[in-house]
């Protein structure tokens, strides 16, 4: 089934949206579920299709096996009809005999190897593909294989009573594991206050979305420790950690299936109520009931292709407050939209962080979004070299945030 394929191919291509979401298991019982369909409907076609496929395949054969039989049939009949000497009647057998000999002898084993030479020369020519086939099955079961360094299966872990939403990052080094001497976080130390609204800016490649990946627990630091509410991530419980995290980042994921279902993906079990209340916070559920023709109900196409980007992304705003999150990190939420879809998602990340009281990570390229913040925090180099208010960073003389607000204006 193409949806099932399609479906698929989204999970593992935005395999970390799923990840943060804890879709993971929701994604496997859907495959399987478009999958059964599918065979259920193609199950009678490849009854019908196999049957005739071997009528086709066996008609050779049919055909030879009556072509013998009648020239034995016409034997018979002549002799049974026609008066023959003895010395002509022994030629007639004769000749039957020597009929039934060549058929037996060389007729049949060169059908027979006719028939073979066709699968025998295919199979030979797919033989010299073997040694590379092998090796590449060894290399994917041994991946396959590999225990997870950090599964989210696993049930161990703590699981606090209750999540105020305070982190704190304490002397992180990180270094991604195909770069190891490249590290990307050196001596890296902040710390956000619950409730707060705080933002991340800096240069390109100075490592926000490396916190932010940290947080979700993609990677563990290389040393030192991030925690939420004095925790460290580490000891925790995975699974519990991700549900109180609502991640919407800078592309908007979607995927293959309605749009109720998408926000659904946010929280297992999600209601009904519970799905439109999402989009009402997310500044959605106008143009998903006005502007949509089934409404919650319409297929959003592949990766979200039947909408806007700023339908998109207001769909992905809402799919990470289903959960109620204790912690919303936003990576560059809004840099991919134009201006127009921008103004729109933009507004309503204001009123969303205006009337909540969790915790809020922005990663922000474009300044003029974070000037409300309650703390800015400006990285280079994976350290933190300034922090404070738009009004107090922008006033520090040749600072790094006043240089990218000038570049910016």
């Amino acid at each position: 089934d193409s949806s099932a394929g399609a479906l698929v191919g989204e999970g593992v291509l935005a395999i970390r949206t799923v990840a943060s979401f804890n879709a993971e298991h929701a994604f496997y019982l859907d495959y399987c579920a478009r999958v059964e369909k599918q065979a259920a409907k193609q199950k009678k076609e490849a009854w019908g299709k196999g049957f005739f496929n071997g009528m086709a395949k066996g008609f050779p054969m049919w055909l030879l096996a009556g072509i013998g039989k009648f020239t034995f049939f016409i034997m018979e009949k002549r002799l049974a009809e026609e008066e023959f000497s003895v010395s002509e009647e022994c030629d007639v057998f004769s000749v039957a005999f020597s009929w039934n000999r060549i058929v037996d002898g060389s007729w049949v084993p060169m059908m027979v190897m006719f028939m073979m030479a066709v699968p025998l020369g295919m199979a030979a020519s797919m033989a010299t593909d073997a040694k590379a086939a092998k090796d590449a099955a060894e290399k994917l079961f041994n991946r396959l294989d590999r225990p997870s360094l950090i599964d989210p299966s696993d049930p161990s872990g703590d699981k606090l009573a209750a999540v105020k939403g305070e982190i704190e990052v304490r002397d992180v080094t990180f270094a991604y594991p195909t770069r190891p001497d490249a590290p990307v976080c050196t001596k890296l130390s902040l710390k956000i206050s619950a409730g707060q609204m705080v933002a991340l800016v800096g240069p390109s490649g100075c490592g926000k979305s490396t916190l932010i990946q940290l947080l979700e627990r993609f990677y563990d630091p290389t040393a030192g420790a991030v925690l939420l509410d004095g925790a460290d991530l580490k000891t925790l419980n995975l699974k519990w950690l991700r549900q109180q995290i609502g991640l919407v980042g800078q592309e908007p994921i979607l995927f293959l299936g309605s749009v109720s279902d998408n926000i659904g993906y946010g929280k297992e079990g999600a209601t009904k109520e519970e799905i439109e209340a999402a989009a009402k916070m997310a500044n959605a559920h106008g143009f998903i009931t006005d502007n949509l023709a089934d409404g919650y109900n319409t297929d959003v196409g592949i990766r979200g292709g039947k909408l806007s980007g700023g339908q998109k992304q207001r769909v992905a705003i809402a799919r990470a407050l289903v959960r109620k999150p204790k912690i919303l990190l936003l990576d560059e939420a809004t840099s991919a939209l134009d201006n127009e879809s921008e103004r729109i998602v933009q507004a309503a990340l204001d009123e969303i962080m205006s009337q909540s009281t969790f915790t809020t990570v922005a990663i922000a390229h474009r300044l003029s979004t974070i000037m409300k913040a309650d703390n800015i925090f400006v990285i280079n180099s994976g350290e933190v070299v300034e922090k404070g208010k738009h009004d107090d960073l922008i006033k520090i003389d040749q600072g790094l945030y006043q240089k990218l607000w000038s570049a910016q204006q």
